[in-house]
């Protein structure tokens, strides 16, 4: 499974609490960007992106998430990392703005890794 469907039932623990930088796709299904948007992802993961979570909102099922993050466009990427937004893409963007910070998200998680090796004890 590429994505991991995410509502305000399991928002808190699969993005919050993740140990992993988290990419949540703000998405609605009747949206063709949204469905490009997802096969680049899904694309870019299956080369080389293997230490960041993958996860998509159905923005029309989830207003609660999407009034509480200002979305406004669709597609929306938040880039998470250790709770916070660390990036944000909105609406069409090319193949290479998404691989520029997905690597700088991992670079992020890999610094860490190295400075804090007991993070996984």
């Amino acid at each position: 499974m590429l994505f991991i469907d995410i509502g305000s039932e399991n928002f808190h623990s699969e993005v919050l609490e993740a140990q992993l930088p988290v990419v949540v796709v703000f998405y609605t299904v009747w949206s063709g960007c949204s469905h490009i948007t997802e096969l680049i992802i899904g694309e870019l993961k299956l080369d080389s992106f293997p230490n960041v979570k993958f996860c998509k909102v159905n923005a029309e099922e989830n207003q609660e998430i999407v009034e509480e993050y200002g979305i406004r466009v669709i597609p929306t990427i938040l880039f998470f990392y250790q709770r916070d937004i660390v990036d944000c893409i909105e609406g069409t963007f090319p193949k290479t703005n998404i691989l520029e910070k997905l690597e700088i998200i991992q670079k992020k998680y890999k610094n860490n890794r190295k400075n804090y090796p007991d993070l996984d004890s």
